[in-house]
């Protein structure tokens, strides 16, 4: 039996330099699978092997799936590992070539002519889109090998290949189609923010690059657009704080878990919905690990200092609202669960609260973990040029969060086992 159409094995990808830097490639041998030939135009030579895998990617299609016709839309939908993720690589064809030959070889299924491969939002222009989502999709293949300076180096591919713009709007609609679209390549900065490790600086900027390219994005970590959030005075910043800390104590929504070691409660970072509304998601944790923000001194902490440190740190990097949203997001990720419910709107959410609920969720922490206030300042502060009073704090609250996040792990570990 003959095996399976295998666009790496059984078609050749040829590249041949157009212009000054700029590539076209051009399959060679589906024609003789009664399918017309494909080609990209204008790519950098940065992003061929990327474009190699987007043409691959549409030839396997056209062969095992269905041929692609002219101004025709297709993708796939790309995914690595266990992490959930998926990203929507999606391309439109156009007529490069029509097709050649007489009856007889259309016939027999020859000359079906060259189909060029366009980014579905510019038809005339190279599918960097596409190619830019490849890119990061062999950057997360080589992350789950271990491999992260070649990841890195795909990422920094990928955004060579399209650098995105600030502030581009809502991605073109692409309908009935799942995973994640790369629009304006955000993904790719925001893969670049989570490989800088424990350079928080270099973190942040990515995450702000990330959150500039995708109004999406900046909605669903911030709770409002980068601009708006920017565009905070102390004044919102400080009565939200209150607000937000005052509500989440009063409507902690505890609840028996599905067993006597774990419980639900209301999450106490609040999130943006539809219309515009506040809504918080229903968190199942340890029982013991509630005092991570609903019990005893941390909330006392909570109710004394919160809302003036939130103003503090939030008023210091105003012009760069991420950069609190980044220190703060590995406490998000606690308390937030992509699959858990929503409860039901709690009103209008203020373009402060997103942040805000996010910077004191993870304050709340810091309380627990036995932090001073100045080594939680400490905490958000840039590194560059920080004084050696700011590093011994610095190097305290990390030692204190690193016993916290051992606490954490042994609570998760005895919920597992009895339950």
């Amino acid at each position: 039996m003959a095996a399976a159409f295998s666009a790496n094995r059984d078609i050749k990808v040829e590249a041949a330099e157009t212009a000054p830097g700029l590539y076209t490639l051009r399959t060679r041998g589906l024609a003789e699978r009664k399918r017309p030939e494909l080609e990209i135009a204008g790519v950098p030579e940065v992003a061929l092997n990327g474009a190699g895998g987007v043409i691959n990617m549409i030839a396997d299609y056209s062969v095992k799936n269905a041929e692609v016709f002219a101004d025709q839309t297709v993708g796939n939908v790309l995914a690595v590992g266990d992490e959930g993720r998926k990203l929507l690589l999606v391309v439109r064809a156009v007529t490069a070539e029509k097709p050649k030959g007489g009856l007889w070889a259309k016939l027999s299924g020859g000359g079906k002519g060259v189909l060029r491969l366009v980014d579905v939002s510019v038809h005339s222009a190279a599918p960097l889109t596409a190619i830019a989502t490849m890119l990061v999709h062999r950057a997360a293949v080589r992350r789950a090998k271990d491999d992260d300076d070649g990841a890195r180096s795909e990422l920094e591919a990928a955004i060579a290949t399209l650098p995105g713009e600030a502030g581009a709007g809502e991605p073109p609609s692409i309908g009935g189609a799942d995973g994640a679209f790369n629009w304006q390549n955000h993904l790719a900065y925001l893969d670049l923010a989570t490989l800088a490790g424990d350079d928080a600086d270099l973190g942040a900027k990515h995450f702000g690059d990330a959150l500039v390219r995708s109004e999406a994005l900046a909605s669903r970590e911030l709770g409002a657009s980068s601009a708006e959030v920017s565009a905070l005075t102390a004044v919102d910043v400080m009565r939200e704080a209150r607000r937000v800390i005052e509500h989440n104590l009063a409507n902690a929504e505890r609840r028996p878990g599905p067993a006597p070691s774990l419980m639900t409660v209301a999450s106490p970072i609040w999130e943006r919905v539809e219309g515009g509304q506040a809504a918080r998601r229903a968190s199942l944790l340890p029982a013991k690990l509630l005092s991570l923000y609903y019990d005893g001194v941390v909330a006392e902490r909570l109710l004394g200092d919160g809302a003036t440190l939130a103003s503090a740190i939030l008023e210091r990097d105003r012009k760069a609202p991420w950069r609190a949203a980044w220190v703060a997001r590995p406490t998000r990720a606690v308390w937030i669960s992509e699959e858990a419910p929503l409860s039901e709107p709690l009103g209008p959410l203020h373009a402060a609260d997103g942040v805000v609920s996010t910077v004191l969720a993870d304050l709340a922490r810091c309380f627990r973990a036995g932090a001073t206030n100045e080594e939680i300042l400490a905490r958000y502060a840039s590194r560059g040029g920080a004084s050696p009073a700011e590093l011994a704090a610095l190097a305290a609250i990390d030692a204190k969060l690193a016993q916290l996040e051992t606490f954490e792990g042994e609570q998760y570990l005895e919920a597992m086992s009895t339950t």
